[in-house]
């Protein structure tokens, strides 16, 4: 330990060494976080070439997965909310601007919306299960030898 302040004020050789080992702590973060994300970004690219090795597009997982993070970040909005009349307004206000499909409720408002109007609308799971099974039966054609067209 070096010398303590005087006044409230470090003495030079004190400043100095503060800085150094401060510089130092930070140059061995940056170490341990970039090793990490090199072994993070290494760890994505084998899951990713799994991921693709099962038929599966890499764009299409990438975006499911950001998508996923985003309502993920969303959801967490409302959990910040401690006051129960704020919340009740916040709800509110989500499915006035019709942002509640994704829930139960939601879903049920939009199934008795589809049946009042006729029109149907796909929530995502169904639209990328849709995809994944277009993508199974493009890879199972080229397994075989076919053209998509003449599956």
């Amino acid at each position: 330990m070096v010398g303590k302040a005087v006044n409230g004020q470090p003495t030079k050789k004190t400043a100095e060494d503060f800085y150094r080992r401060w510089r130092a702590v930070e140059a061995e973060c940056s170490s341990i976080i970039g090793t990490a994300m090199r072994e993070a970004k290494t760890a994505k690219k084998e899951l990713l070439d799994e991921i693709e090795g099962a038929g599966v597009k890499r764009n299409v997982f990438r975006k499911v997965m950001k998508e996923d993070a985003l309502f993920t970040k969303a959801d967490a909005v409302r959990g910040t909310i401690d006051d129960q009349e704020a919340v009740d307004q916040f709800d509110n206000l989500k499915l006035a601007l019709g942002m509640l499909e994704d829930l139960p409720l939601g879903q049920a408002a939009i199934v008795e919306e589809t049946k009042r109007r006729g029109r149907p609308k796909k929530d995502r799971a169904e639209t990328f299960a849709e995809e994944l099974g277009r993508q199974n039966r493009e890879t199972d054609a080229k397994l075989r030898g076919e053209t998509a067209g003449s599956a």
